[in-house]
């Protein structure tokens, strides 16, 4: 099936949350249906998303913040973590996206953040972008005052074309 890629994120965001320590204030920018929050249960988990992408009206999770994503109302250093997945694909601006995260984060906090390589057209009319590469993160993450302390990619390029090829045809 067609799910790794999401079924690998899981995962990931399920070790990551497991290495934050219990009370730490966690915000999850583009929260969507806020399927991490039981991730992050033994921390302070609050939410942002900007409220408006189609298939996911009436199945937001409780938001704490509605807000674009490049001006968030919230403290600057406030937050321990910041998560952020799948989202800078859909956001007009994500370098600002990039450097407003930074600033909610608070002096040695962590942004766990994914985004695609290579992506179709999803989240119509909310899509600006195809694809992020590593040499993306470590230019704009370095602009921001961020330092990626490990970058991964989810698979690889077959594994990629066998998920689209997939869904490609289970749309026909």
């Amino acid at each position: 099936m067609y799910s790794f890629n999401q079924e690998n994120r899981r995962a990931w965001v399920s070790k990551m949350a497991a290495g934050i320590l219990p009370g730490k204030k966690v915000l999850d920018v583009g929260a969507g249906s806020g399927q991490y929050r039981s991730f992050f249960s033994h921390c302070t988990y609050m939410t942002q998303d900007f409220a408006q992408e189609p298939a996911t009206i009436g199945k937001y999770t409780q938001l704490d913040f509605v807000s674009d994503i490049v001006n968030i109302p919230a403290e600057s250093e406030s937050f321990d973590a910041v998560l952020c997945t799948e989202v800078l694909e859909h956001v007009p601006e994500p370098i600002l996206a990039v450097k407003e995260m930074a600033r909610l984060l608070k002096p040695g906090g962590k942004l766990f953040l994914t985004a695609p390589l290579g992506s179709f057209l999803h989240q119509e009319p909310y899509h600006f972008y195809g694809g992020y590469t590593p040499y993306w993160y470590r230019k704009f993450f370095a602009e921001s005052g961020l330092e990626v302390l490990q970058l991964e990619s989810n698979m690889g390029f077959f594994s990629f074309l066998s998920q689209e090829t997939q869904r490609f045809t289970a749309l026909l």
